[in-house]
């Protein structure tokens, strides 16, 4: 009899639980959020900027919203559907940069990391040669602005196996390499070229532009490394032996 008691004692309370969740109000389904983040700005060297003034522009399938970064170099979407984004910063005398595949689904910001983004290179390769000391090949490369010691500049070099060789045909790319005098020069030693998958004897070929500290590169889905901040006043390529 106690048995059944409690059974009933049991199923009472399912009822009556069951009948309070039938006449509770429905919770809301949420598919937007704010969604936030910020950038730091500077020159082509490593002075900073103001961090105002550059337009974020998150895109999707559906949509496309612009917002402008304010004087801490914040930017703020109101309301933002959620989506995956590619985000993409833009400011005058500045390449433009992207993010590519951003996951929005809560009000958190859009980024773990704060992009530090630099201005377009006003350095121009005007002349480059080589030569070769014992096991090392020695590039000598004069820019306007010519590199000081006060006045550094910033420089990446491009190698490959055709003489077509460009910031976008490329087989390797170095980083950006500070340099302080004119002519600047570049030494590639063996075991370097070697480890870079140039065998000795093999004809390359080396191309190299002025860049930013910040060069605002980014990597395309299944695609190749953009580099925005080149200065694409170069001259062309020049050939080498690997040692």
């Amino acid at each position: 009899m106690r048995y059944l008691f409690l059974l009933f004692i049991g199923f009472s309370f399912l009822f009556i639980n069951a009948c309070k969740l039938k006449n509770a109000p429905p919770q809301p389904i949420f598919t937007s959020a704010n969604a936030k983040g910020s950038v730091n700005l500077y020159d082509e060297g490593t002075t900073s900027l103001s961090d105002s003034g550059m337009t974020v522009t998150a895109s999707s399938a559906d949509t496309s919203i612009s917002v402008v970064t304010d004087s801490t170099g914040e930017f703020f979407f109101e309301d933002l559907a959620y989506d995956i984004y590619n985000l993409t910063f833009e400011k005058e005398n500045y390449g433009t940069y992207k993010i590519f595949d951003l996951l929005h689904d809560n009000g958190a910001s859009f980024l773990t990391t704060v992009p530090s983004l630099g201005q377009k290179s006003s350095t121009e390769v005007v002349d480059i040669s080589q030569s070769q000391f014992e096991q090392s090949i020695l590039v000598d490369v004069a820019l306007n602005p010519p590199a000081t010691f006060e006045d550094t500049r910033y420089i990446r070099f491009f190698l490959g196996l055709t003489d077509s060789i460009s910031d976008t045909q490329y087989m390797e790319f170095s980083q950006p390499l500070e340099v302080d005098a004119d002519p600047a020069v570049l030494t590639l030693t063996q075991e370097f070229l070697n480890n870079t998958g140039f065998d000795s004897g093999t004809t390359v070929y080396i191309r190299v532009y002025g860049d930013s500290y910040w060069a605002n590169n980014y990597l395309v889905p299944l695609g190749s490394q953009v580099f925005p901040n080149i200065n694409p006043n170069a001259v062309p390529a020049i050939s080498f032996v690997v040692p």
